[in-house]
């Protein structure tokens, strides 16, 4: 039988050089699934914000139909990062009561909630949309209905999420 160097002759198990090698490639492996599950995280959490955006918007739309009024939803961007969803008669807007905690209005700050920026708001040069009783958006109520698509841009790590807000229809989606 041979010696190899660094163990003993007779004895098994790994020599100092393998165990700190091991060491090395776990160490190696940890720090990439850390980086994938901090990306996973972010990417979680701006497209949980997007759907949110999305839902309240057509909240409010839907609200409008239903209630035979005016709704509204205004858009603060970095370093504020909320919007609000309200009720408007032309002069007066009035915050809503979230429909999930009835105790409390739909004001989402989203920095707080999801760690997502509003970096961008263009919805006719404004910063909200109203909408009419049929569900059409306007970007007020005492001014002409949205004229071309508006956006709602968020960051989240570095990835932007443009949420697009089409004339006539009202309708909303994410890219």
């Amino acid at each position: 039988m041979r010696s190899v160097p660094g163990r003993r002759r007779g004895a098994s198990g790994f020599t100092y050089v393998e165990l700190l090698f091991v060491i090395g490639v776990i160490g190696v492996l940890a720090i990439f699934a850390a980086s994938a599950i901090r990306n996973s995280i972010i990417n979680y959490r701006g497209g949980s914000a997007v759907a949110k955006v999305l839902e309240d918007i057509r909240y409010a739309q839907q609200q409008a139909r239903v209630k035979n009024g005016w709704f509204g939803v205004r858009f603060q961007i970095n370093p504020v990062n909320q919007y609000n969803v309200y009720q408007t008669d032309g002069v007066t807007d009035t915050d809503v009561a979230d429909p999930v905690n009835p105790a409390s209005t739909l004001v989402i700050n989203l920095m707080n909630d999801y760690n997502v920026a509003i970096t961008a708001v263009d919805i006719g040069g404004g910063d909200k949309v109203e909408f009419d009783p049929m569900g059409t958006p306007y970007l007020d109520r005492t001014g002409a209905a949205l004229g071309a698509t508006g956006t709602i841009t968020l960051s989240s790590g570095g990835a932007n999420k443009v949420i697009h807000i089409f004339k006539n229809t009202g309708r909303v989606e994410a890219q």
